[in-house]
């Protein structure tokens, strides 16, 4: 899959099926080490010492590259842990604002997130 992310969305395509067109250059370019088969990019400019210059993503850091892979709330074991997960997707909003968003239905569609069950982050 190539995922694309802009200022609104992020979108997913079927790479076996759909093309991308760049129009501008990109902000960063690593590329695989041959040794280990990780990511290597770049941490300044015309990098000389691939190991000050350079940084080695780990599998647990490249994992959404080399597998696929969705993070579903549905899957967790308890409300508790439901609600903890949305509360950190929402980027950990304070409690006032948080149900203040809640109850003005800003998460409607997300899965057992009433203004009771927010309470409990």
């Amino acid at each position: 899959y190539t995922t694309v992310f802009d200022e609104d969305e992020v979108n997913v395509y079927d790479k076996e099926n759909s093309s991308v067109t760049v129009t501008g250059s990109a902000v960063l370019t690593g590329y695989r080490d041959k040794r280990t088969g990780l990511w290597r990019v770049p941490l300044k400019n015309n990098p000389t010492n691939l190991n000050t210059d350079t940084k080695l993503l780990s599998a647990k850091e490249t994992k959404s590259i080399t597998d696929e892979i969705m993070a579903n709330v549905h899957d967790l074991p308890s409300t508790e842990r439901v609600i903890r997960y949305l509360h950190a997707a929402a980027g950990f909003p304070t409690k006032a604002t948080w149900l203040k968003a809640i109850a003005k239905g800003f998460y409607s569609t997300w899965p057992l997130l009433t203004s009771k069950n927010g309470r409990g982050i």
